[in-house]
């Protein structure tokens, strides 16, 4: 169960930084991965 909760909500979350993505193509790719780290 835990496992497909988890697996719901990353592909949740990848269709919310695609729509971010597609909104802001201006945005470099970089700054998601400098986000994640901090």
């Amino acid at each position: 169960m835990d496992e497909f909760q988890t697996a719901e909500e990353s592909s949740f979350v990848v269709d919310e930084i695609s729509n971010i993505i597609k909104s802001q193509s201006k945005v470099p790719l970089v700054v998601m991965p400098t986000s994640t780290t901090k």
